[in-house]
Order: C-alpha cells, then sequence, then structure tokens
C-alpha cells in the first residue's frame, strides 16, 4: 500500500489547533505542517498583495484571511505541479478515517490506470455536492441531516462504503489529493487568486462570484478529471463561529 504524502496547511499561530489535529489524527502518519501568510501579521489587504505581487490580483475583493488561505493552498499547488508525486493537501481542522491511506489508495485504484487530477476526500457537510452520474446528468447529494450529529470520534470509526463520483461542484478544500498534471491545470485556469465568476448555471443551476479558493475552483472541476469520495473519507466540523479565516 502506498502512505500519501500529506501536507497540512496552516500559520505558526495556531498551537491549539495543531495540537487537536495531531491528537484527533494520532492515527495518521507521513504528514508535514506547511506554514502560511498570517493575515494578523499585515497592516492592511494592500500589505498582503504587495508582498505576493503577481500572486494576488490587485484589485481582489476578498477578505486578508481568505487570500491568505488561498496562497497557503498555492504554494504546494505550484509544489505539486514541479515534481511527480500525489500530494494530499489538508487544512489543520480536517479528521481522517482510521484506514485512510489503505481505503484512499483502494479507490485511487478503482480508476482506469490510476489517472486523475484531483480527489476531494470529503466536502463541507452543511453545504451540497453535485456530481456526474453514469449517464452524464448532474445528481445533487445533501448532507445536512446525515452529518449534522456527527462527531470528529465517530467518523473516524466510519465503515461506510465509499465510491468515487465525477465531481461538478462542493464547498469546502480541507482535504485533497492533486497528481502534478492536476495541479498544472489548476495554475493554468487559475494563474493567481482573483476574484471569478463561477457559471455552472448549466450543469448545477448555480453561478456566482467567488470569495474564497475553495469557491473559485469550482469553475474548473467540470473541465478536470475530478472525483469526490462519497461517503467521505475526511470530515471538518466546519464550526462558523470557530472559523480562522
Amino acid at each position: 500500500m502506498e502512505s500519501l504524502d500529506k501536507f497540512v496547511v496552516t500559520t505558526e499561530r495556531f498551537i491549539e489547533r495543531h495540537r487537536y489535529f495531531e491528537n484527533i489524527n494520532a492515527h495518521i502518519t507521513n504528514f508535514t505542517w506547511r506554514y502560511g501568510p498570517d493575515a494578523l501579521e499585515y497592516a492592511d489587504k494592500a500589505s498582503i498583495i504587495e508582498e505576493y505581487s503577481g500572486k494576488v490580483f490587485p484589485n481582489i475583493a476578498w477578505r486578508p484571511s481568505y487570500i491568505c488561505n488561498a496562497l497557503s493552498h498555492y504554494s504546494l499547488i505550484e509544489e505539486c505541479a514541479r515534481g511527480k508525486k500525489i500530494m494530499t493537501i489538508m487544512e489543520d481542522d480536517a479528521v481522517l478515517v482510521n484506514d485512510f491511506d489503505r481505503r484512499a489508495n483502494l479507490l485511487i485504484d478503482s480508476l482506469p490506470n490510476r489517472e486523475f487530477d484531483l480527489i476531494q476526500w470529503g466536502w463541507n457537510w452543511d453545504s451540497y455536492v453535485f456530481v456526474r452520474d453514469h449517464l452524464g446528468q448532474s445528481v445533487r447529494f445533501d448532507w445536512f441531516d446525515k452529518y449534522l450529529k456527527v462527531d470528529p470520534e465517530s467518523f473516524k470509526e466510519s465503515e461506510a462504503e465509499s465510491s468515487l463520483e465525477s465531481l461538478l461542484h462542493t464547498f469546502g478544500i480541507h482535504c485533497y489529493s492533486l497528481t502534478p498534471q492536476g495541479a498544472q491545470k489548476l495554475l493554468d485556469f487559475y494563474p493567481m487568486v482573483q476574484d471569478i465568476w463561477v457559471n455552472n448555471i448549466e450543469l448545477t443551476g448555480i453561478g456566482y462570484a467567488s470569495d474564497t479558493v475553495d469557491g473559485a475552483f469550482n469553475a474548473f472541476y467540470p473541465k478536470m478529471k475530478a472525483y469526490i469520495a462519497v461517503a467521505p473519507l475526511s470530515y471538518v466540523v466546519n464550526d462558523k463561529s470557530q472559523s480562522v479565516i
């Protein structure tokens, strides 16, 4: 079984979040902390844009913390595009099932020639997921009732059978795997962090102006070999009152 290389995006000051992650994911090996920019260390949004000139659109309307979160992901996406291996990128509030590597590898093995660009291993449970079925039709799943009362410890023990579905639209990028070619596609589609109109109206009935990186990526999933694990192999509480972005 291949041990998937895991990288956890965070900032250095989140000591309690680091401890929580290491405790709740004590069963996980082979992960590396990656420290991204911290919005609180900048005087204003203009300072972030100046430091990351060429990586952030000058007139972006996003909040400073959303920009920094996107930059944290982008540094790893760029690294993946330069490499030769699958990279699994996680946020510091993600919780993985106990046998994540085994189950993730089985799902990857189920793909023809193990080929993919991106696989989401979970999503924000208080949102929805659109996938493309075997007939090419868009199908929507709602998960509010299923995950509303799930606690992280219970989720870790989940043995629900999963499959990979062709991803069209979802929110949350707390745990996903990228191949180098998938990472390069994201960089080609979205070379810098910026506002973008996400137009999935034909497929999902949804269109909006993005203000987060996970929202923006919805513009590209239908153009990629993008998949999502249903049932999920990763979970995030997604407590809006405790969000750092």
